[in-house]
């Protein structure tokens, strides 16, 4: 699995994202890749509403780059849970890094 960290209450990624998905492509070019799940997440900070569709908007993000690159979108599974499947749990209103993130899983 890999992880991308985004802003606060944004869909901007943290760190430098290129090498990640570069990573990502050419593995799924070198295997026999079937399906990429693309899973988006925030933190608490936000109303429910409010950090579902971010957490949409973060997985988009992430597809889109690698839709760009040139993996086929027919494979790629978006999900979004907003504040659920915390990792670090905290109380709402509360900003955490590890938190907001999307994961790539390839199967």
């Amino acid at each position: 699995m890999n992880r991308f960290s985004f802003e606060s209450a944004s869909a901007d990624i943290v760190g430098e994202a290129t090498q990640i998905i570069d990573e990502i492509v050419e593995y799924i070019k070198s295997n026999d890749i079937f399906q990429v799940d693309v899973i988006g997440y925030t933190d608490t900070v936000g109303d429910n509403a409010s950090n579902e569709k971010l957490s949409l908007l973060r997985a988009k993000k992430i597809a889109d780059l690698l839709k760009a690159k040139g993996v086929d979108e027919k494979i790629i599974s978006l999900e979004y849970y907003g504040e659920a499947n915390q990792i670090v749990k905290t109380a709402d209103e509360v900003s955490n890094k590890e938190n907001r993130r999307v994961e790539v899983t390839i199967k």
